[in-house]
């Protein structure tokens, strides 16, 4: 009976490269996520690339928001949903644009906060959703008015001043249009002319 004999240094060799490659892998990944997660600021200084972050998102979140909202039953809900899409798309591309010019990334996905409130408002129905998504886009269109009308005032490259102050009208327009969808959806009006 032959005895075969092991050599250990091309088996321990062949478990340190595995090792190695799969922690390699691990930390490609997790780099992938910070890339993701914190950008490339580009020419921008730190405050004006936080509004600039935090505008994309909003923006993609608005327009994910948008088309949930061609669920609704409700005519209104949905011409709204539909001009957010629209108005919330250009506005994404032109910041989008923006960026790219000053060499920043901007992140193109939601975040997790606002994932969970497209999983919440994506399991109501009928009415429930209707009051819900409109209640929503009102208190978010409040939080967006008075973020761009600070980076309108406050943010140092003038072309991203410029973009934050030419969006301050969109958003007040859909500021107003959310509050009297909202007033009329508790009213009890019937909105699908």
């Amino acid at each position: 009976m032959k005895t075969k004999i092991i050599r250990p240094f091309p088996v321990l060799a062949s478990l340190a490269l595995g090792l190695g490659l799969l922690a390699m892998a691990q930390y490609t990944v997790v780099s992938a996520r910070s890339a993701d997660a914190s950008g490339d600021q580009g020419q921008f200084p730190a405050a004006d690339y936080k509004f600039a972050t935090t505008a994309a998102r909003g923006g993609t979140f608005e327009v994910t928001l948008g088309n949930l909202a061609q669920k609704s039953t409700t005519q209104a809900v949905k011409q709204f949903g539909r001009r957010m899409v629209d108005d919330h798309g250009k506005a994404g591309k032109q910041l989008s644009d923006l960026a790219a010019k000053k060499g920043a990334t901007l992140p193109a996905v939601i975040s997790d906060e606002q994932q969970k409130e497209v999983d919440r408002l994506g399991l109501l129905t009928g009415s429930q959703f209707d009051r819900a998504y409109v209640s929503f886009m009102v208190r978010a269109h409040r939080t967006d008015l008075k973020e761009f009308k600070a980076a309108a005032q406050e943010t140092q490259d003038p072309d991203l001043k410029a973009f934050a102050a030419s969006m301050v009208p969109i958003i007040q327009e859909h500021l107003s249009m959310a509050e009297s969808l909202d007033e009329n959806l508790k009213s009890g009006l019937s909105l699908n002319n």
